[in-house]
Parts: structure tokens; C-alpha cells; sequence
């Protein structure tokens, strides 16, 4: 997990090539381990000519913020739930008890699936 978040944030001094660059003369070459496959090109290349490995790195880098992203917000809004039930309790308390076991018994994946399938793919819902 470390190496990820390393090859994460330090992407641009370790990728050797910029993952938006394309050589189509380079296309579709397999990972160097492969037949026919280079050390230039450490994990191929795509059909666009794309260093695989560039891409990678770069794409952790979004996957990171992404996550980043998510534990700040659900530290705000658990931290915003459990102080309004702690300090209103009563009703409030009640409600918001009954609310967060209905979240927690709702399948994730299926929803995430749903919604996903309703809204298409974008960035934006990333």
C-alpha cells in the first residue's frame, strides 16, 4: 500500500514518460517481461502508444485525492451526526440511530451499482 501511495504522489519524477503522450509508433507493445516486449516500455504500451506505467502511476494520483477526499468528508459528517445526537439526544438521538442502521444495512455494492447504472459514467460523479 505504501509503494501505491509513493508512486502516487511522487508520479511525476518516477514516470518516464507524460501519460497523455502518445507515439503511434510505439503502439500496443506488450509489458517487458513479454515476447517482444522492452524495458523503455515497462508495462507496454496502449493502442494509442501510451506508456502503460505512466498511466498507472497517474491514475493512482486521482484514485488517491479521490480517497482522500472521501475520508474528510465522512470525518465532517460523522462528526456533525455525532455531536447533534449527543448533544440534542431524545428524539433526535432516536432518528438519527435508526437512520445510520438503515444505511448500514442497505447492500453498498448493489446501490453503488444502481447508481452508477442510472447516471452513466462521467468524472463528475467520481
Amino acid at each position: 500500500m505504501s509503494l501505491i501511495i509513493f508512486g502516487a504522489v511522487f508520479a511525476p519524477f518516477i514516470a518516464p514518460f507524460d501519460p497523455q503522450d502518445g507515439d503511434l509508433r510505439e503502439i500496443s507493445h506488450p509489458p517487458f517481461w513479454l515476447e517482444g516486449g522492452n524495458t523503455t516500455y515497462l508495462l507496454g504500451t496502449n493502442n494509442m502508444g501510451q506508456d502503460m506505467f505512466s498511466r498507472l502511476l497517474f491514475g493512482a494520483r486521482i484514485s488517491l485525492f479521490v480517497a482522500f477526499i472521501a475520508v474528510i468528508f465522512g470525518l465532517f459528517a460523522g462528526t456533525l451526526t455525532g455531536i447533534v445526537a449527543g448533544y440534542y439526544g431524545g428524539l433526535i438521538d432516536e432518528v438519527l440511530m435508526r437512520l445510520v442502521d438503515l444505511w448500514a444495512s442497505l447492500p453498498f455494492l448493489l446501490i453503488a451499482l444502481i447508481v452508477a447504472i442510472s447516471v452513466g459514467p462521467s468524472l463528475g460523479m467520481v
